[in-house]
């Protein structure tokens, strides 16, 4: 399986990340990752899931192995951040 730092070098070609943000979850494995708008068919309604942290703005998040959700956070400015919802 990749690691979120894989993933996340791959489709945004860089990871930026807030203080508050443990980079040891870079290397974590993905095991799903999740879409919060659009519309789901019946056959892929696995794929959208609510961002289950407090922050607005996730429109997709990765489920890790250790448990935790990483959210990529769409900013204009400076390209993408990332939260985290611990324990998810």
């Amino acid at each position: 399986m990749p690691t979120l730092r894989d993933i996340l070098q791959k489709e945004i070609g860089h990871v930026r990340s807030g203080p508050e943000f443990d980079d040891a979850l870079l290397d974590d494995q993905v095991v799903g990752m999740r879409l919060t708008t659009g519309a789901p068919c019946s056959s892929h309604s696995e794929l959208f899931a609510p961002w289950p942290g407090p922050e607005d703005g996730i429109k997709r998040w990765f489920q890790l192995a250790g448990g935790s959700a990483v959210g990529v956070v769409e900013t204009t400015d400076e390209g993408p951040s990332l939260a985290v919802a611990v324990g998810q």
